[in-house]
């Protein structure tokens, strides 16, 4: 079976567990369907800007729900 990509396996995550709670912080919870929606936009976005599959991108953030957003989105 060949390695998977970070993308993929939130994605098939997503797929099995769309509703249940990928994410839990002070203030809020976040669905794996949620944070696989966001971090396709980000993924996107970062195409728009012209960034290819395999670029490097940095992720300065702090412990806080938009940092796995990044992580995967930056994954795509």
């Amino acid at each position: 079976m060949p390695p998977k990509v970070t993308g993929e396996i939130l994605r098939q995550t997503a797929e099995r567990l769309t509703d249940k709670p990928a994410l839990v912080f002070a203030g809020g919870s976040m669905t794996f369907g949620e944070l696989d929606c966001r971090a396709n936009q980000l993924g996107n976005a970062l195409s728009t800007l012209g960034l290819e599959r395999g670029a490097k991108v940095a992720i300065m953030a702090r412990n806080v729900p938009a940092y796995p957003i990044s992580y995967f989105g930056a994954a795509f």
